[in-house]
């Protein structure tokens, strides 16, 4: 109904916040619109230290950057001349062009490793996603995963899985491979 209700911000572990409300708090309603605003937001809450960076490039198990397959595929994309952010960009073109979207997906996505996923060259946003930051963590590059839940313009929600990375300044920057451009 339009009005201000307090919530507390609650951080997942894994990179995302979440919203908690209080029902005592809201109107008796079948229908409630959240609508989540940050106010004076410095580039500062992107920001890490470095000491915490190392968690960000280590394998884990369907991260597998250390597979011989993901760290051959960096080594040919990834370019010492280049910026973060253009490796990022290469790894981000590379994955797109490289993997075959299916959105009804035969396997179960969530149980394969990046590695299988850059052998087998087809996915859902959750393959894309873990085959980026396999990529980019088997390059040097601290980046991690985002899940959230998206609004389609056709008025429905969905599940959706992408990246972010970190830059030289520890800053870090949304990559989504599968649902925009």
């Amino acid at each position: 109904n339009d009005s201000i209700v307090h919530f507390e911000k609650k951080y997942d572990g894994f990179g995302g916040y979440w919203v908690k409300l209080s029902c005592d708090d809201l109107e008796d309603t079948s229908i409630v619109t959240i609508r989540y605003m940050r106010h004076q937001e410095k580039m500062s809450t992107f920001v890490y230290d470095t000491d915490k960076v190392a968690s960000w490039i280590t394998p884990s198990y369907y991260l597998d950057s250390e597979n011989n397959t993901n760290r051959e595929k960096a080594h040919q994309i990834y370019n010492h001349q280049l910026t973060i952010k253009e490796n990022a960009s290469n790894i981000c073109r590379f994955v797109r062009r490289h993997i075959m979207y299916r959105p009804n997906f035969k396997r179960k996505p969530a149980s394969l490793k990046a590695s299988q996923t850059l052998l087998q060259q087809e996915g859902m946003c959750l393959n894309f996603t873990r085959l980026f930051i396999a990529l980019c963590r088997a390059s040097g590059i601290a980046a991690r995963s985002i899940t959230g839940v998206v609004l389609h313009p056709d008025r429905y929600f969905f599940h959706h899985e992408w990246a972010e990375y970190m830059d030289e300044d520890n800053v870090w920057h949304p990559m989504d491979l599968t649902y925009t451009r």
